[in-house]
């Protein structure tokens, strides 16, 4: 556990950001607020109306509020235990799985990368190397039923460049 908190020092690389990724792919924002805002399609789409106040996701705004705490974010951290491979994507690991520090429970994480540091930070991701995740809670046009849990999206991912020691 010693290790653990050591790494929450540790020099961290920031390996996925959701705002990046929209920069890069802004085409797939327009596409997002498109189906949000278009309420013939109840089924599609984040809820034009995201947080307090009530914002459009993705937006200038969103991001502000975000910033701001009014949009809620949680963080996850750990230990990278283990990789995975599925699907079919060249037979490289997809998915780790991290032990959380805080719960104790085991977690898995989908890789996520910013196509112009895909290849640095993919070594990254390896076991024994601590991960820190920000997720931000999304709201869908159609809610869930009352008792299904919010859903989040993966906003900011952090890993360690050296493996965590006991």
């Amino acid at each position: 556990m010693l290790g653990m908190m050591a790494a929450s020092r540790m020099d961290l690389r920031q390996v996925y950001s959701l705002k990046m990724y929209y920069e890069e792919h802004p085409e797939c924002l327009n596409r997002i607020q498109e189906q949000s805002l278009d309420i013939t399609k109840l089924e599609l789409g984040f809820s034009p109306h995201q947080g307090i106040p009530k914002v459009l996701y993705g937006s200038p705004e969103w991001w502000d509020a975000i910033d701001s705490g009014a949009i809620e974010t949680i963080w996850r951290e750990g230990v990278i235990i283990e990789k995975d491979i599925q699907g079919m994507d060249d037979n490289r690991p997809n998915t780790v799985y991290y032990v959380d520090r805080f719960d104790g429970k085991k977690y898995a994480q989908r890789m996520e990368f910013n196509e112009r540091n895909k290849r640095r930070h993919y070594k990254l991701y390896d076991i024994k190397h601590y991960i820190k995740i920000c997720f931000v809670r999304v709201e869908y046009k159609k809610q869930p039923l009352l008792y299904e849990p919010p859903d989040y999206n993966v906003l900011k991912i952090y890993v360690s460049k050296i493996i965590v020691t006991e």
